[in-house]
């Protein structure tokens, strides 16, 4: 019987403890931006960060699963066949081969392109306080897994599903707006505002056949936000009561498109300028090397989540009362016979 009390106990104390608990939840929510990232909200009821139409994103032959000879092997060779097949090092391609590629994306909102979107078209002009320009830009550096799906028996057409991805990611706000999708600078320049990591990634691509047609798809991107500066933005929400950790999370949504007429992203016939017929992507060293590397354009939008402590209903607490009262009950009998 003492075994029995005691089992009682414990459960009346767990059950208490979890009524006293709180339950921590990401949920969806609209952010405020200070255009002057002062701490002074002026652009509220913000849904999403609508990145400039055709940012870019590069799909690295530099795989991690076959480095080394990868680059040479699919050279001049733009399909995914090559991609899956003997850049991986396991000849024709079939559904269920997986291959793991370094990807970097880059994108902006400025006066150019983009913007803070709340429903309404054009309702916040990208200038500060005093009608200066500035623009906000995000650039990722992830490794992500893709798995074949589905081949066209008569194009030979990949068809390929993210499967998952890990690496960072990193908002800048910068009032010099000189973000360049061609020469790749501009875009890691500013102000640290929004820092974190890369937890999932989902989405599907098909093609480019190697025959002059391009690919296209779309890709989600799941983060937690480990970090973001409150002066520049936080969550626009009530029950937000503890400015600068409210946000932990967000999201890149985006289009995925390779056309290889289509400037600046001309696939196999991009031309930087420099000479060598690479192309500078990020400013910061990172290389898009023409005829290795896929160069996709993106149209990416950006939604956050926010922390919420969500108390355990009372009902538990009582159910951790009632625990306790069978409990004395028990003794009590044990006691008295």
């Amino acid at each position: 019987m003492k075994t029995v009390f005691k089992h009682l106990a414990s459960m009346a104390l767990a059950v208490g403890a979890l009524s006293l608990s709180h339950q921590a939840l990401a949920i969806g929510t609209n952010v405020q931006i200070s255009t002057d990232a002062n701490g002074t909200y002026d652009k509220f009821s913000i849904t999403s960060f609508d990145w400039a139409d055709d940012q870019s994103v590069v799909i690295e032959q530099n795989y991690v699963a076959a480095s080394g000879a990868a680059g040479a092997a699919c050279a001049g060779d733009m399909t995914l066949n090559c991609f899956f097949g003997a850049a991986a090092g396991i000849g024709d391609p079939a559904i269920g081969s997986t291959l793991t590629f370094s990807l970097h994306a880059q994108a902006a909102i400025n006066n150019t392109g983009g913007a803070f979107s709340n429903g309404v078209p054009n309702a916040f002009p990208i200038k500060t306080s005093d009608g200066q320009p500035f623009e906000v830009t995000a650039v990722l550096d992830i490794i992500e897994t893709a798995e074949i799906i589905a081949i066209d028996g008569g194009t030979g057409v990949i068809t390929i599903e993210f499967l998952s991805a890990a690496g960072t990611f990193d908002f800048f706000y910068d009032t010099v707006p000189n973000a360049n999708q061609v020469t790749g600078d501009g875009f890691t320049d500013g102000l640290n505002v929004v820092s974190g990591v890369v937890t999932s990634s989902s989405g599907t691509f098909e093609g480019p056949n190697g025959l002059g047609d391009g690919g296209e798809g779309s890709s989600f991107i799941d983060t937690m936000i480990t970090s973001y500066d409150p002066m520049f933005v936080d969550a626009d929400d009530p029950d937000c009561d503890n400015p600068g950790t409210c946000l932990i999370g967000s999201t890149f949504n985006s289009t995925l498109d390779l056309d290889f007429g289509q400037a600046p992203f001309l696939g196999q016939g991009i031309s930087c300028g420099t000479g060598d017929g690479d192309c500078i992507i990020g400013g910061d060293g990172y290389e898009y090397q023409q005829g290795i590397d896929l160069l996709l354009a993106a149209d990416p939008t950006s939604q956050f989540s926010r922390r919420e402590q969500i108390p355990v209903p009372g009902t538990v607490m009582l159910l951790g009362l009632g625990l306790l009262g069978l409990a004395g009950v028990r003794r009590r009998s044990r006691v008295a016979g």
